[in-house]
C-alpha cells in the first residue's frame, strides 16, 4: 500500500538502529519502542525542508501516528528531531 502524506506530514518506515559500545553490538531491550525511521514519502510543504526521502532520522514517539503495527508511521515534519548519518 502506498501513503500520500498531505502537507507538513512525512511518512516513515521504522527500522532497528545497532547501538554499539566499543565495538559490541548491543541489542535493544524487549518491548522497547522504536523511534528511528526512514523517510518514505513526504508531503508538499514538508519537501521545503532539507529532509529527502531515504534519509535516516529520529523522530518524537508521541507525535507520531501508527499506519501500520510496527512498520511504518506518520510525523509532522516538526516531530523530526535529527537526520542520522553513519560515520
Amino acid at each position: 500500500m502506498k501513503y500520500t502524506p498531505l502537507e507538513k506530514q512525512v511518512t516513515l518506515e521504522l527500522h532497528e538502529l545497532e547501538k554499539k559500545s566499543g565495538g559490541i553490538i548491543l541489542p535493544d531491550g524487549a518491548g522497547e519502542k522504536r523511534y528511528y525511521g526512514t523517510v518514505l514519502s513526504m508531503g508538499a510543504e514538508a519537501g521545503e525542508s532539507i529532509l529527502e526521502v531515504g534519509d535516516n532520522v529520529l523522530y518524537n514517539l508521541y507525535g507520531a501516528r501508527e499506519i501500520e503495527k510496527d512498520k511504518i508511521v506518520m510525523v509532522g515534519i516538526s516531530d523530526i528531531l535529527c537526520i542520522i548519518e553513519e560515520d
